[in-house]
């Protein structure tokens, strides 16, 4: 746990002391951004080292706990019956079934005739099968019994592991066959709001873009990937594009900074449309399900709005470092997911060697640049890709210089899309008419 603080703390440090710690480390002094006093240097250098130090024992402290959990699912694998107390903090659908996650503060198993009832009393993560959720809402404290156990390991080499999937998002425990026994009225408003706002919008991209086209815009646009088929991300795989399904620095530049400059010429106002543009942002991670990839562009873009508020320069070392410490610091096992992995290789890609090629090449026409930066994110990323999925496409770097601004495009227009048929509900219904 220590070598990986320091490694994921290695560039805000080195900011700090290159006096280039931009906006991540501006609360650190009241000084303006390029100022060459060494005591104040100094200062945020102890500064960021005691947060170090307490970043390091409190990720000591979770990795503990993750322990913990992982013994208690070896322990009651399998076990009939089971019995779960906690509260719903996600419901999603994969197809016809429904997966709902927990955060259970009390867990009973056993309890048969030559075995004895053990509690467990701690808050752990529960991935729940439901074949109907009915009226479970985001919110809903509930207790119910069913079978528990682990989730699924691969049987054979390059299959998906859903059990190394899921530890590294801290589910340990699943939970098939569910009844619910009681079930509480109060819920979260905003995630019942952002859960049908999902919803709604997967229909009407099916019905707008079809079925198949759909499922791709969705995965883009949403996060959900369960309607793509086999096939069709076996394509993307092999053509070296499958990181435009997933919600990352693109999504959020068009929707969060698009917005905050919007509005930062309709208000005036740096403070204002800030506040306004980061609350989109987290409303729309949260209702995309708040993947890795687009917890560190959130976080990346929270920063960097921070610092124009402030007047500050943004530095993406910086702002990459404290995103990658925050998300391991919440959850430690992430740094063994691919999605982090690539998220953060892809950013040290383009602020490492894509600053020092530019350097190299320097060119003012966009499609050389544009294609220089996309061969130093692929440096930076080829060795996972090749890990992760055994092959590697030299010809991605050609075609991601064509993918990724039509990416741009299908986003934006399918935002406007959704966004009109939401507003216009009789206009989408009518179409829906029309269609069928």
């Amino acid at each position: 746990m220590l070598i990986i603080g320091l490694i994921i703390l290695a560039a805000p440090v080195l900011s700090v002391y290159m006096d280039k710690a931009g906006t991540a480390m501006f609360f650190y002094s009241g000084k303006a951004h390029g100022d060459k006093d060494r005591k104040n240097r100094i200062v945020r250098c102890v500064l960021s080292m005691m947060i170090f130090g307490m970043i390091s024992l409190t990720g000591y402290m979770n990795g503990c706990a993750m322990s913990k959990q992982e013994r208690l699912a070896e322990e009651l694998d399998g076990q009939q019956p089971g019995g779960i107390e906690g509260k719903v903090y996600e419901i999603r659908q994969s197809g016809d079934e429904w997966r709902v996650y927990v955060y259970a503060e009390w867990i009973t198993f056993g309890g048969g005739d030559s075995e004895e009832t053990v509690e467990y009393r701690g808050r752990s993560k529960v991935l729940l099968y439901m074949e109907d959720v009915g009226s479970l809402k985001t919110g809903m404290k509930l207790t119910l019994s069913c079978s528990l156990s682990r989730p699924d390991s691969a049987d054979n080499p390059g299959e998906f592991d859903a059990r190394e999937y899921y530890s590294h998002k801290g589910i340990y425990i699943v939970g098939k066959d569910i009844s619910i026994l009681e079930c509480g009225e109060d819920y979260s408003r905003i995630g019942d709001i952002l859960f049908r706002l999902r919803i709604k919008s997967g229909e009407i991209t099916d019905s707008v873009f079809g079925e198949t086209d759909g499922s791709v815009i969705k995965a883009m646009l949403l996060g959900d990937k369960s309607g793509i088929d086999r096939d069709t991300k076996k394509l993307f795989q092999m053509n070296g594009i499958a990181h435009i399904l997933a919600i990352s620095g693109v999504h959020i530049a068009i929707i969060g900074m698009t917005l905050f400059g919007v509005l930062r010429r309709l208000t005036g106002s740096y403070m204002a449309s800030g506040i306004m543009a980061i609350s989109v942002i987290v409303l729309y991670g949260v209702m995309t399900g708040m993947a890795s990839s687009t917890v560190r562009a959130m976080i990346m873009m929270v920063i960097s709005v921070i610092g124009q508020v402030k007047g500050r320069s943004p530095d993406m070392l910086t702002s990459a470092g404290t995103a990658s410490v925050i998300q391991a610091l919440i959850d430690p096992g992430i740094i063994l997911d691919a999605g982090f992995q690539l998220s953060f290789a892809a950013v040290l890609g383009m602020a490492v060697p894509g600053a020092l090629m530019k350097k190299l090449i320097p060119t003012k026409n966009k499609v050389v640049s544009t294609l220089v930066m996309n061969l130093a994110i692929t440096l930076a990323t080829g060795p996972l890709v090749i890990f992760y999925y055994y092959q590697f496409p030299l010809y991605s770097i050609f075609l991601n210089l064509l993918i990724v601004p039509l990416v741009s495009v299908i986003i934006f227009v399918s935002i406007v899309v959704i966004a009109a048929m939401l507003i216009f509900p009789g206009y989408y219904r009518a179409m829906r008419w029309r269609w069928a």
